[in-house]
C-alpha cells in the first residue's frame, strides 16, 4: 500500500484524495452503509473493493438477488447497488421487495446493467430505481453516481424534517384555538342545561341540545381535518407513498360531486336547489375516490359556509386532453389578493366580521391533495362579491 501523509485536520481522511471521494467524506463523517448485489464475481469484487478501500463506506455484498434481499433486511443499507439480470431473483424483484419494506422503501437504489436500453431504464425508473450504471464502469462514474444518490437522499430527509417542523409549529399555534372554539359552545350550552333546567321550556332544551350537537360535530370535523392534513404533509415527503397515491384512479366524478354537494347542503341547512351543477362525461382521474371526495368536499364546504344561504353556488366540470377540473363559484364575502396569497392551514380571514366557524384548514387540505397528485388549486376573488376555487387533477391515459 502506498504511503499517504496524515491529514492533520482530520486524521481519518487521507491528505490526498480524488475530489469526489473528498466530498463524500465531508458529507458522511460516519461511514455510509452500501450493499452490492451482483452475481458476476469480478464485477462484485471490483465494486466492493473500490468502495471499501476508499475508507468512506461499510460495504456488504450478495451473490444473488434472494440473498441480497435477506442481507438488506438485516444490514439496512443507506444505498443499494444491484445487478439487473441475476439468478434466483432478478434486480426488478429485489427492487420490489426493497420498496415493500417500510424500513427500506426510501433507500437509494442503483441498477447495474450490461445493456441499458431506453426501455430498460424506463422500466427501472417506473419501478422506483434512482439511477443506472452501465457495465463496465469507471471509478469516477461509480463514485459520482453514489455521490448524487446520497446527496439527493440527504436533501429529501432535510425537506421532510423541515416539513414536519413547520407542521408541528402550525399545530402548536393553531390547534388550541380551533379546538377551544367549539368546546366553548359545548360547555356553554351544557352549563345552561345543568344549572337552569327548571326554568327551561322544551324548546329551550331542544335548542341547547342542538347547539351542543352542532359544536360537537364541528369539533369532530376539525380534529379529523388536523389528522388528514398531518397525514398528507407526511405522505408528501415519501416518494414511494406519493407514487402509490398517484397510481390510484377515480372514474365516476360526475356521480360523486352531486352527492358531496347534497351532503354539504344538509350539514349547513341550505336548500340543495341553491347548488347548480354543470357536468360532463367525466374521464378517469389520477386520484383515489377517497381523496377526490375529500378535496371536493372541502372546496364545496368552503363555498357553502362563506356565502348567503339564498345565493347560488355554481359547480362546473371541464377537461382538456391531459387534465380534469372542477370550478366552484360562490357569491359571498370574497377575498382580497393579499388574502389569497397568504392562504394557509388554519387561517380564517376577517374572523371578527364573519361569524361562521371555519378556517383555511379545508382549503389547505385540498391544496396539499392537489399538489401530491400533480394537480393544482387556484383561487380568484372579488371582495364582498364572489370567490372562485378551481381544483385540477391529471387525467389517466
Amino acid at each position: 500500500m502506498l504511503w499517504q501523509p496524515i491529514n492533520r485536520a482530520n486524521p481519518d481522511v487521507p491528505a490526498y484524495m480524488p475530489p469526489t471521494e473528498r466530498l463524500l467524506t465531508l458529507m458522511n463523517p460516519a461511514k455510509t452503509k452500501i450493499l452490492v448485489i451482483e452475481d458476476e464475481i469480478s464485477i462484485r469484487l471490483g465494486t466492493t473493493t473500490l468502495l471499501g478501500t476508499s475508507g468512506l463506506f461499510e460495504v456488504q455484498e450478495a451473490e444473488n438477488g434472494k440473498i441480497g434481499v435477506d442481507i438488506a433486511a438485516a444490514f439496512k443499507p443507506d444505498l443499494i447497488i444491484c445487478d439487473v439480470n441475476m439468478p434466483e431473483l432478478d434486480g426488478y424483484g429485489v427492487l420490489e421487495s426493497v420498496r415493500s419494506n417500510s424500513q427500506l422503501e426510501q433507500t437509494p437504489f442503483i441498477f447495474l446493467t450490461a445493456n441499458a436500453t431506453k426501455q430498460d431504464i424506463r422500466r427501472g425508473m417506473e419501478s422506483g430505481a434512482d439511477d443506472y450504471l452501465t457495465k463496465p464502469f469507471k471509478r469516477d462514474e461509480l463514485f459520482n453516481a453514489v455521490n448524487k444518490r446520497l446527496e439527493k437522499a440527504r436533501l429529501q430527509r432535510e425537506a421532510a424534517e423541515r416539513r414536519i417542523g413547520e407542521l408541528r409549529s402550525t399545530l402548536s399555534q393553531s390547534l388550541p384555538h380551533e379546538l377551544l372554539t367549539p368546546l366553548i359552545g359545548i360547555i356553554g350550552s351544557s352549563d345552561i342545561l345543568l344549572h337552569h333546567a327548571a326554568d327551561l321550556t322544551t324548546d329551550d332544551i331542544r335548542e341547547s341540545g342542538a347547539q351542543i350537537k352542532e359544536s360537537a360535530l364541528r369539533l369532530q370535523h376539525t380534529i379529523e381535518n388536523f389528522i388528514v392534513l398531518s397525514h398528507m404533509n407526511l405522505a408528501a415527503t415519501n416518494p414511494v407513498t406519493v407514487a402509490a397515491m398517484q397510481a390510484e384512479t377515480t372514474t365516476m366524478a360526475n356521480s360523486l360531486i352531486p352527492e358531496i354537494a347534497a351532503k354539504q347542503c344538509r350539514l349547513h341547512n341550505r336548500p340543495s336547489s341553491s347548488v347548480r351543477y354543470t357536468a360532463i362525461d367525466s374521464p378517469a382521474i389520477a386520484i383515489s375516490e377517497q381523496l377526490f371526495w375529500k378535496a371536493v368536499e372541502e372546496v364545496i364546504s368552503n363555498a357553502v359556509k362563506f356565502s348567503e344561504p339564498d345565493s347560488e353556488i355554481l359547480l362546473t366540470e371541464s377537461q382538456t386532453e391531459t387534465a380534469w377540473s372542477l370550478t366552484v363559484t360562490n357569491m359571498g364575502i370574497g377575498l382580497s389578493d393579499e388574502q389569497i396569497q397568504h392562504i394557509g392551514a388554519f387561517m380564517q380571514f376577517n374572523r371578527s366580521v364573519n361569524e361562521q366557524q371555519g378556517s383555511g384548514l379545508g382549503l389547505a387540505i385540498a391544496s396539499v391533495i392537489c399538489s401530491i397528485h400533480n394537480g393544482s388549486l387556484d383561487i380568484t376573488s372579488i371582495p364582498n362579491e364572489q370567490t372562485t376555487v378551481t381544483i385540477t387533477f391529471p387525467r389517466v391515459g
